[in-house]
């Protein structure tokens, strides 16, 4: 689990031994250098725009509770999304769906969710949460 970038402190070993099948099932991607990639440097580059600034973290940020002005999402529209990177693909997709991932947010698992605006970049928005963890949420 320390491979793939799983937090696995705290949990009982028959927790662990579920999160081990659970990654395996999922295809979770082993880092092959053994180290965790550099979370605050891929956030950072994804904030970065074609223009050289680079927006604030969503997280430091207010947010609102009204999120009305955030763009309809679909299921498909999140699917195709993750195709685009090489590490997802169609099998991998229908096994995430099988975990039952994609009812995280019915069944309670993310709460609080806000909306963001960006003041010096009107035509960004973001949308941020809180999750609560169990021993299958894989990150």
């Amino acid at each position: 689990m320390k491979d793939r970038g799983v937090p696995y402190a705290g949990y009982k070993k028959k927790d662990l031994l579920t999160m081990c099948k659970l990654a395996a099932d999922a295809d979770v991607e082993v880092d092959p250098d053994g180290l965790q990639e550099n979370i605050d440097g891929i956030i950072a580059n994804k904030l970065q725009l074609d223009t050289g600034d680079c927006l604030p973290l969503p997280s430091a940020c207010e947010g609102s509770a009204d999120i009305s002005y955030v763009p309809a999402i679909t299921v498909i529209d999140i699917y195709n999304y993750l195709l685009n990177f090489s590490q997802y693909d169609h099998t991998m997709l229908c096994n995430y769906y099988k975990m039952e991932g994609c009812t995280m947010f019915q069944d309670g698992f993310v709460m609080d969710v806000q909306g963001v605006r960006f003041a010096d970049h009107a035509d960004y928005i973001a949308v941020k949460a809180k999750v609560r963890w169990l021993f299958y949420c894989l990150s």
